[in-house]
């Protein structure tokens, strides 16, 4: 028999086994193989896929969306505007009244989408507004996007050069003169 000074003591350390053991267990069962007894869904239909954003095309990138004359790109503008949806419409709106408020995520996130015409129409000018703003106030994510900003500018550049650049005239093609035959 365990004298009665050291009872307490044998229930102290009897406590402490079993709590290590408790926690020990926890420790050598990992996540894995406690999801592994749930059962997966089976006989779910897979939920269809999205169909692609207008603006996700090949064709459709940002540096095709921004057309060079300024009238053209007032137009593409206003039918850009009229594609989104109401709900975008709703988040763009709400998002401009924040970075417009000095949020710099905001300022950020707006300045991205308009970059990239997620959710908004392409506009590089607003873009680099936006997010030279959201730099200004403190949001360090805003410099790398500015750095792409710049290279996406100078690609729309050389692209819009090398549109404007006219190939050399091609000469009409002429029947080459027939050697006279003899007869």
């Amino acid at each position: 028999m365990v004298p009665m000074r050291i009872r307490p003591i044998v229930r102290m350390v009897a406590a402490l086994l079993v709590f290590q053991a408790v926690t020990l267990h926890a420790q050598i069962t990992s996540a894995r193989a406690l999801t592994k007894r749930i059962a997966p869904l089976t006989g779910q239909p897979v939920p269809p896929a999205r169909p692609p954003h207008a603006s996700e095309g090949a064709a459709a990138g940002p540096a095709a969306a921004v057309p060079l004359d300024p009238k053209a790109a007032a137009a593409a503008k206003e039918e850009a505007q009229a594609e989104l949806t109401e709900a975008e419409q709703k988040k763009l709106e709400w998002l401009k009244s924040k970075a417009d408020g000095g949020s710099p995520f905001a300022q950020y996130e707006l300045g991205v989408k308009q970059m990239t015409g997620d959710g908004s129409p392409v506009d590089l000018v607003s873009a680099r507004k936006y997010l030279e703003d959201a730099k200004k106030n403190g949001y360090a994510q805003a410099d790398d996007k500015l750095k792409e900003l710049s290279e996406l500018e100078k690609s729309v550049k050389e692209s819009a050069k090398t549109a404007t650049t006219t190939a050399p005239p091609v000469p009409p093609l002429t029947p080459a003169p027939s050697a006279p035959s003899k007869k």
